[in-house]
């Protein structure tokens, strides 16, 4: 279920705070790759979709929250258990990233979004 709740002050710093880190999450997904993975690189976008997860919350937007939350536990498995990362795998990781951006994408442009 969606809350209303939106303390505006976290509301309108999480709209100015997250472009920023949807394109470092977005560069360093499409990096990982190239760069075979490294443990440090996918921990950092576990740290980056914690923050956006965190950021979601504080905001009021649970929708936003939960695929977030995803995200970050995707990340920590992968880290967790050293997955190479595929064309498949990458794919999935890119697709799930589409999932959180359109939202977010939606939620600064109208202030309003489907949570469906």
């Amino acid at each position: 279920m969606v809350s209303d709740f939106r303390p505006e002050e976290s509301y309108r710093f999480f709209l100015q705070e997250i472009p920023e880190l949807l394109k470092e999450l977005e560069s360093g997904i499409l990096g990982l790759k190239n760069s075979q993975a490294s443990l440090p690189e996918v921990w950092e976008l576990m740290r980056l979709s914690h923050s956006i997860k965190g950021g979601a919350a504080c905001a009021g937007l649970n929708y936003i929250q939960e695929i977030s939350h995803y995200l970050e536990t995707s990340f920590k498995l992968i880290g967790e258990n050293e997955v190479n990362i595929t064309p498949r795998l990458e794919d999935l990781l890119l697709k799930s990233f589409d999932s959180l951006k359109s939202p977010i994408l939606e939620e600064i442009g109208t202030g309003i979004t489907n949570p469906d």
